[in-house]
């Protein structure tokens, strides 16, 4: 996910007629969070302080928002284990458990509604279950200074002095959509990356939190570092 350096400059004509020809409503069809990020990214330019970092973070959470929408289905596709399909894991299941004869073959083809929803939820809850060893295991985001974040672990530390009271009124409208506790990094570790809920709310305390640390603005590779 790309977030824009506070420094960068936009013409507000050249970003108005960008910004016109985005597709109006919400995502994933929609544009209009696009919209409003571009917006606040080219207003910003032209602003210091606190005003510009504010709008620097709405921005910033609302294309992030755009494209967490978008790749949902992606993701939770991508983190849901490759397990056999409800009918057939109760095939296997059962031919472990219940020995075959005529009786209790008329036993389960009477009870099989019940049956089918019982290993459906069975599956939802073993695909839940790997998705969080996957997300504890798998999921890190190493920084620039050697940092390694653990996804679903909370952050730590303090909001930037500029962004601790929150004045710009669709900032705080936004994080009220996605910040699961205001204020706080409290549960901000998404246990489970492909829950939006809880991956939107990490990224929205991350962009807050980590937006002033210079050090994510270097190359990310160098030549020494790109070498083989």
């Amino acid at each position: 996910m790309q977030t824009f350096r506070a420094g960068k400059r936009f013409d507000r004509d050249q970003t108005a007629h960008f910004c016109a020809a985005l597709r109006p409503g919400d995502p994933p069809d929609g544009q209009r969070l696009l919209r409003e990020a571009f917006t606040a990214y080219s207003e910003a330019s032209v602003q210091d302080g606190k005003q510009k970092a504010e709008l620097m973070l709405f921005a910033n959470i609302a294309a992030g928002y755009h494209e967490q929408i978008r790749l949902q289905p992606e993701i939770a596709e991508a983190l849901n284990a490759s397990v056999d399909a409800a009918t057939e894991l109760k095939r296997k299941l059962l031919s472990y458990v219940v020995p075959l004869s005529s009786v209790t073959a008329a036993l389960l083809t009477r009870h099989r509604p019940h049956l089918d929803a019982m290993f459906v939820r069975l599956m939802a809850e073993v695909n839940r279950l790997i998705r969080q060893v996957i997300t504890e295991q798998l999921m890190t985001l190493h920084l620039p200074n050697t940092e390694v974040l653990r996804l679903g672990h909370d952050l730590s530390g303090a909001f930037p002095q500029s962004l601790v009271e929150l004045r710009y009124r669709p900032l705080r409208v936004l994080l009220a959509e996605v910040d699961l506790t205001p204020e706080s990094l409290n549960a901000t570790g998404a246990t489970d990356w492909a829950n939006f809920q809880q991956r939107m709310h990490f990224i929205a305390d991350f962009f807050r939190l980590y937006q002033e640390r210079q050090y994510l603005f270097d190359a990310p590779f160098t030549a020494r570092k790109s070498s083989y």
